[in-house]
């Protein structure tokens, strides 16, 4: 997968949930760095989120998520830092219809496929790090609730 994603106004195709298809999820990194024995709340949690899209020449997808999550306390034995990084693979059987331009190694998309893949991608780490946080300082934090388009490059 090497083509890099670029997000455009909308064209008149529909993002139809029964053609895209989450294939694979792989967590690369899932690090929880705090005391075990802490109190603290989660309201002064500072998060961070990266993502990387590429597709392939036919129906491929690509996203990862690094999520970083990190509470600063006075006393640096207390702070708490967190980094999750996942990969997802997805199919989209209609994805000929959403390009809108492709120049060189740049497909220019319709940003409502964007949006839509972003959702499935950030609701699905959601879920994954409050599952993987369970017995750790972070144990039932929940990400906040994010416009997917907001994650768009």
């Amino acid at each position: 997968m090497t083509k890099k994603i670029s997000q455009q106004q909308p064209k008149t195709a529909k993002v139809l949930p029964d053609k895209i298809h989450l294939t694979k999820v792989t967590i690369t990194n899932a690090q929880v760095n705090g005391p075990t024995n802490s109190q603290e709340t989660w309201e002064d949690v500072a998060m961070t989120l990266k993502s990387s899209t590429a597709f392939n020449e036919t129906t491929g997808c690509r996203i990862i998520l690094i999520i970083d999550l990190n509470k600063d306390h006075a006393d640096p034995t207390q702070q708490i830092r967190a980094n999750f990084t996942i990969e997802f693979l997805m199919e989209i059987e209609n994805l000929e219809e959403f390009k809108i331009a492709q120049v060189e190694d740049e497909i220019k998309l319709d940003s409502r496929l964007g949006a839509t893949l972003m959702g499935i991608v950030y609701s699905t780490a959601r879920g994954i790090i409050l599952t993987r946080t369970a017995g750790t300082v972070l144990q039932g934090i929940i990400l906040p609730v994010l416009d997917p388009a907001t994650l768009l490059p």
